[in-house]
């Protein structure tokens, strides 16, 4: 494959279209015969993909995924979370019924939800910590971790209460922690 990079690297000295860019970049992005693609190399995939992608919208074209599918595959593999939803975002607004338009939110929905409860389990504050989880429960009330978080809200909700009832401070301090709380009536 080092021959057909030296060919595309040619052709895209010869013509910088998009669809040379996008190529390349690829070919760029793949590992060679079992080596991976040094990070440098990658990082240079990842912007002529994008450069590729942008000569293609500059064209006022949306009629074909593969750029933003180039882009998107590239930014994952160097987890660039901002490139690939960039990407994914072009791929869902020109092409939401695509397959691979699916995985690819679906792939960012789930760093989203991971993203979040990571937040909770890492937070020491009892006030943040109940803020996320009800981020959490309000944005996945089905999600992955929604079973945990439920209890842990519930637990933590008890606690809170619990903690504070006696005094003016503790009720407000439960009362922004839980709006919604199980005593925020009685708050």
């Amino acid at each position: 494959t080092e021959e057909g990079v030296r060919y595309l690297e040619r052709a895209y000295e010869m013509s910088s279209s998009p669809e040379n860019m996008s190529t390349l970049a690829q070919f760029l992005d793949i590992s060679d015969e079992g080596k991976q693609s040094s990070n440098f190399t990658k990082l240079r995939a990842l912007e002529l993909a994008k450069k590729g992608l942008a000569a293609y919208q500059a064209q006022k074209r949306n009629d074909e995924p593969y750029h933003a599918v180039v882009v998107a595959q590239i930014a994952f593999g160097l987890n660039n979370v901002k490139e690939a939803r960039a990407a994914v975002n072009e791929l869902a607004a020109n092409h939401p019924d695509l397959m691979v338009t699916h995985l690819y939110l679906a792939v960012l929905a789930a760093h989203d939800e991971y993203r979040v409860w990571r937040k909770i389990r890492l937070s020491e504050d009892h006030e943040e910590r109940a803020r996320l989880l009800h981020t959490y429960l309000d944005r996945w009330p089905r999600g992955y971790f929604s079973k945990r978080a439920t209890t842990e809200e519930r637990e933590l909700d008890e606690r809170f209460y619990s903690a504070g009832m006696t005094e003016i401070h503790g009720l407000r301090s439960y009362l922004r922690a839980f709006p919604r709380g199980v005593h925020a009536e009685q708050a």
